[in-house]
């Protein structure tokens, strides 16, 4: 709860030697499905040693988490994980109330994991609750501080607003945080210009706050037209209302529940290193190793590889923006052409696909046996044996068949 809004926060985490991304982590009737952004994948060479050190394989999945975060309520569900043998476990979550906090601040639109397409500016709304009183919200954006309100009044729920720009493609992260503070609020009279350098001012004291590191002085955004009556500020001035600090709150901030958001203007790109696999790229008998570079502007979620009409296979990805996927062959190829297609998919959904016939050669040519014979003084030529013992040999003859091999010969 955040006040008298109310949110649910449900979470699946499946783990297995075998496990499929496809169908894991999959909601049933009653609950939003998980979105790419939402997902997070380990694999087993990131949290064993020994498996990096001595598995080629990096694609093989350890675990996948998901967590999603909505407004409303939950009663009832299902969520259904499968293993690549097509055996699957459904579990009910388990729901649970937790009590009202005292305070509480949450950013609830857009929603977390949010894609935009477009560089346009945005609403950013949310929710705050202090039951002693809001005083001020800061709302940082990937650690920068980039909206800040306050209440003067003793509010204890109010909604918030604020319009964003994307500055790029990225993924950004949206912090909400609450602090409390006692001060004083005294009025201060500003001619046009000075009126114009404190509003520049409030900007420059706004992106200098991060965390608990508040600024001493800051002014706040409002501002009083003067009057004519006594004690008022000259007419046609402009006044701000400054705070100034006087006295920090013990725990005074309060990290509330933030969101993220994907800017996506662009697909993945992908690529296959070579269409020619060579006991170059053989990592065994039966065994070559397909690669090629994989990149996204905002963040790569997978690389799948099917082999000709086969199913869509997981392959590994690397800190060095390359994906790598041991193909496992029924036997060592010798010159055989098989449809490779390669599929990246990024944290928006988007894809990239690129297909190509690629040729197995890892089997040597193979040479026909050699024959041996010699010529006689009478110019008769007698086939030979290793051992044979000659007596009347003049010339000796040496002759083999041509060389085959299954992807032909240079």
């Amino acid at each position: 709860m955040t006040g008298s809004l109310a949110t649910t926060t449900f979470t699946c985490r499946v783990t297995d030697f075998n496990l499929d991304l496809s169908t894991s982590c999959v909601a049933g009737s009653g609950l939003p499905t998980f979105r790419p952004g939402d997902e997070t994948s380990t694999t087993f060479d990131e949290v064993d040693a020994w498996y990096a050190a001595t598995i080629t394989d990096t694609s093989r999945l350890y675990a996948i988490d998901a967590m999603r975060t909505y407004t409303g309520t939950q009663t009832g569900g299902q969520l259904t994980a499968c293993d690549l043998y097509g055996r699957c476990t459904t579990a009910e979550p388990g729901f649970t109330v937790a009590p009202p906090p005292s305070q509480s601040v949450i950013a609830l639109e857009p929603e977390s994991g949010h894609l935009l397409t477009s560089l346009a500016p945005i609403w950013v709304d949310g929710h705050a609750f202090n039951r002693q009183g809001l005083d001020v919200l800061f709302v940082k954006v990937n650690g920068k501080s980039t909206y800040f309100k306050s209440w003067q009044e003793d509010e204890t729920e109010s909604s918030w607003r604020f319009a964003w720009t994307p500055p790029g493609e990225g993924v950004y992260r949206f912090t909400p945080l609450l602090t409390a503070y006692e001060g004083v609020v005294p009025l201060r009279a500003a001619n046009s210009s000075a009126a114009t350098e404190q509003s520049s001012n409030v900007q420059e004291e706004r992106s200098v706050v991060s965390g608990a590191e508040l600024p001493h002085h800051m002014f706040l955004p409002q501002i009083v037209q003067g009057g004519n009556g006594a004690g008022s500020a000259v007419a046609g001035t402009r006044v701000f209302l400054p705070f100034l600090q006087f006295r920090t709150l013990p725990n005074v901030v309060f990290t509330g529940m933030g969101m993220t958001v994907y800017v996506d203007l662009t697909p993945p790109t992908v690529d296959i290193d070579t269409d020619v696999l060579t006991a170059a790229q053989a990592l065994g008998y039966r065994m070559v190793e397909l690669s090629g570079p994989a990149a996204d502007a905002t963040q790569l979620h997978t690389v799948e590889v099917r082999i000709d009409d086969g199913p869509w296979d997981l392959a590994g990805l690397g800190d060095d923006g390359r994906w790598r996927y041991p193909w496992v062959l029924a036997a060592p190829a010798d010159g055989e052409r098989h449809r490779v297609t390669v599929r990246a998919t990024d944290v928006a959904g988007r894809t990239t696909v690129v297909t190509k016939e690629v040729q197995v050669d890892i089997v040597p040519p193979t040479l026909s046996a050699l024959s041996y014979a010699y010529v006689n003084s009478r110019g008769e030529t007698i086939p030979m044996q290793p051992g044979d013992r000659l007596a009347d040999a003049v010339q000796f003859v040496l002759s083999w068949g041509g060389a085959a091999d299954g992807a032909g010969l240079v």
